[in-house]
């Protein structure tokens, strides 16, 4: 049987090395999913979903990528858009540098993964926005020489009851119809993905092998993983007058 991958890249903000970024990212999830018949690289945690988009940046011509380095951090986020607080140790967890006959571009991410429920009756946000908010604050903690950008960034993966996308006819497996049906009504649900700051956001998704069983475990579904990133822009100096 063929399945098909559903997937999409949305840039809010027109920047070229994201775009890239989220293509080589789709494609190296795909072949993480193509070399282990029945694994996922969305099964594990931020620390694994992270790897991902650390191993999309290598596959980058003239891209680098370093996770989980020693930095300085804010000792806490930025309050009326000012920096401000003792710098203390900590780590980023991950950073991109891309370059280009433009110059280069540097990017830092602080990450969170969640897992979200898509049924009716379920908040198409709540644990979706949990993430969101705590990648937020953990970006916030970065100073601003991290990168050129700062990102928070997501991994959502969305969960679906078998019972709601297997034929009557269970010997049928998953109906790949009824899991696009439903993960289009929750992607709607969400606002494509508008912050809990009610901003737009960029974000790339992938779906390998649409409909496939191997993506169960348990009486749920786990059709693939979303890439939500949020840009931190940077905050003013406190005046010294």
């Amino acid at each position: 049987m063929t399945f098909k991958t559903l997937s999409k890249i949305h840039v809010c903000d027109d920047d070229a090395n994201i775009a890239k970024l989220f293509e080589s990212w789709i494609k190296v999830v795909t072949r993480y999913c193509d070399f282990h018949q029945n694994d996922n690289c969305w099964w594990y945690n931020e620390r694994a979903s992270l790897s991902t988009l650390a191993g999309a940046a290598w596959a980058m011509k003239g891209a680098i990528a370093l996770e989980e380095f020693s930095t300085e951090k804010r000792a806490k986020a930025f309050e009326a858009g000012v920096e401000g607080g003792e710098l203390r140790n900590g780590r980023c967890d991950l950073y991109i540098g891309c370059s280009s006959p433009d110059g280069s571009r540097s990017y830092a991410f602080e990450a969170k993964q969640c897992r979200q429920p898509t049924g009716e009756r379920a908040s198409p946000v709540l644990y979706l926005h949990r993430a969101m908010d705590a990648a937020w604050e953990d970006s916030g903690h970065l100073t601003k020489y991290e990168g050129d950008t700062r990102y928070a960034a997501t991994f959502a993966v969305p969960t679906l009851r078998l019972d709601d996308v297997c034929p009557d006819d269970a010997d049928s497996g998953v109906c790949a119809e009824k899991v696009r049906e439903r993960i289009d009504h929750w992607i709607e649900r969400t606002e494509n993905f508008r912050s809990p700051r009610n901003k737009d956001t960029s974000y790339a998704y992938v779906f390998p092998d649409l409909g496939d069983v191997k993506f169960s475990n348990g009486n749920r579904l786990f059709p693939g993983v979303v890439l939500i990133l949020e840009k931190r822009m940077k905050a003013a100096r406190r005046s010294e007058a």
